[in-house]
């Protein structure tokens, strides 16, 4: 490729695209930031437009509405038997997601084969 696509940080990548999201977060007052464990989404003609979640630290529901989302639910390059990628990198967040909602842009899942 002509172009990197990839970002690499050491060990630690997604550790610092995540810190480098979240300070991003923080400079915008109008954004709310919370803990929360998604458990269905709300679709309107096959579009999201909120999510049902528990919160992280009281285990109560919490309805977020939006006019439109974006889920990103990680990678899933552990379905590969040679890999460097975190034991999370499951698959799963995206899978629950196929049949409901179209997906895009897959070809920019980060990988990292095992040297």
């Amino acid at each position: 490729m002509t172009v990197p696509r990839t970002a690499f940080a050491a060990d630690k990548t997604g550790f610092f695209m995540m810190s480098a999201l979240y300070d991003s977060l923080l400079r915008h007052r109008e954004i709310e930031v919370s803990r929360a464990l998604r458990t269905d989404l709300l679709l309107k003609r096959r579009e999201c437009r909120g999510v049902l979640a528990l919160e992280l630290a009281t285990g109560q529901p919490r309805l977020f509405t939006a006019k439109s989302c974006i889920i990103a639910t990680g990678g899933f390059a552990r379905m590969y038997a040679f890999t460097t990628t975190a034991y999370s990198s499951t698959g799963d967040g995206i899978a629950r997601h196929t049949s409901r909602l179209p997906l895009k842009d897959m070809e920019f899942v980060q990988f990292h084969p095992r040297p």
